[in-house]
């Protein structure tokens, strides 16, 4: 059984325009949560007890916006930071150590 994924977190969002360079496209809303926030509720009700999240561009919006919210305290989440210009290998492999 898989306990440990890796969700990729840290892209530019350019194809959003302005609103991703205000906003890092893991932390738009729908509905009152965020896309990260939705995912990690989800993989957590699938039983993912591990997350690592691979983050790269303003990872310090997403990092603050992870410690402001409720999340089960039996659900570990590592941040990987290779950089606000990795690419998704680069931020993969980073992860992966």
């Amino acid at each position: 059984m898989i306990d440990t994924i890796i969700i990729l977190c840290g892209g530019q969002g350019s194809r959003m325009g302005k609103k991703g360079l205000r906003i890092p496209k893991p932390l738009q809303k729908v509905g009152t949560k965020s896309i990260l926030e939705h995912k990690i509720r989800y993989y957590y009700d699938q039983g993912i007890k591990k997350i690592i999240l691979a983050v790269g561009f303003r990872s310090n919006v997403i990092k603050k916006m992870i410690c402001e919210i409720d999340l089960p305290t039996d659900l570990d989440i590592d941040f990987s930071d290779a950089g606000e210009n990795a690419g998704i290998l680069k931020r993969i492999k980073s992860a992966l150590r």
